[in-house]
């Protein structure tokens, strides 16, 4: 039996859903975004205006930094069963406070131009 009170839960499932409008707010005004809002998860998927997330995901974590920061994603491709489904997703966490969500939508924002405007011309 846990003695948790209600309120506790309660807070924790308003703070959650701060996080999860926070990023789908953000992602969505991104053009070329397209998301579902997660009705019961604490993260998303999210196909972006890009042929590869793989390459993507990787190019964040090795070339790409906002002010000394970036954004980790995990490739779409691997959280489906059926091939070829996800290649243009990437699956992102909303476990992080919401200063740091609106952070990486700026970064993600950003990563995106610059993507396709030099690294994805050349693929």
């Amino acid at each position: 039996l846990v003695d948790t009170p209600d309120s506790y839960f309660d807070d924790v499932k308003k703070e959650y859903e701060l996080r999860r409008d926070t990023l789908f707010d953000g992602l969505i005004s991104i053009d070329g975004v397209e998301i579902d809002k997660p009705e019961g998860a604490f993260y998303m998927m999210v196909k972006l205006p890009i042929k590869s997330a793989e390459h993507f995901c990787k190019w964040m974590l090795e070339e790409f930094s906002l002010n000394n920061t970036t954004v980790m994603m995990a490739p779409g491709d691997g959280f489906y069963e059926t091939r070829a489904l996800g290649t243009d997703e990437v699956r992102l966490s909303y476990c992080i406070n919401v200063d740091d969500l609106n952070r990486a939508v700026i970064i993600i924002k950003e990563a995106l131009i610059t993507y396709k405007n030099t690294v994805e011309k050349n693929l």
